[in-house]
């Protein structure tokens, strides 16, 4: 029998180490094979690096973060401040989706002060919903697949809204 999967997809190295790293070590122990993405490739997170040298060091912690974890990593789509709810981003993180084929999907809040982060689960959760439809072209072109998935939501990033009010788990229900 298959494992399960679980998938955490967020918008740069290290959100999903802040903000899902302790649910997903937690499903890798209760049985699941995991997987990681960040959409965005960490190229505006220094002010001191050149772009090439930031980008390369933070996929490598990225990678790395996988390997501790147990995670099979997967490689980012776009820049840093390039993340857009668009059809090719979505279509892009849908052929991911359909090869991961995650029965657990960790995702960024919809609420937080970053757009990039916002966008990380606005475009996965479609591209996870879209994952079953034939006629949705993904790219590269994989076929559909099947299966029920169930998104979980990670708290935003220091537990306050896009305005800054402060937030608890059971404050964002909607």
């Amino acid at each position: 029998m298959k494992k399960p999967v679980a998938f955490a997809v967020a918008a740069h190295p290290d959100d999903i180490e802040f903000m899902m790293a302790g649910t997903l070590l937690l499903l890798g122990q209760a049985g699941y094979e995991l997987h990681m993405m960040n959409l965005c490739n960490g190229s505006c997170g220094t002010a001191l690096e050149d772009r090439e040298s930031i980008i390369a060091r933070r996929t490598e912690e990225a990678r790395e973060a996988a390997r501790v974890l147990g995670a099979v990593f997967h490689e980012p789509l776009v820049d840093d401040l390039d993340l857009f709810y668009e059809p090719k981003t979505i279509s892009r993180a849908g052929a991911v989706v359909r090869d991961v084929a995650p029965s657990i999907l960790l995702v960024p809040s919809p609420q937080d002060y970053m757009e990039d982060h916002v966008n990380a689960g606005r475009v996965i959760v479609t591209a996870a919903f879209c994952r079953g439809m034939r006629n949705f072209p993904t790219i590269p072109p994989r076929p559909p697949v099947a299966g029920d998935v169930t998104v979980y939501h990670a708290l935003p990033w220091g537990c306050a809204t896009a305005c800054a009010a402060p937030c608890a788990p059971d404050s964002l229900r909607t």
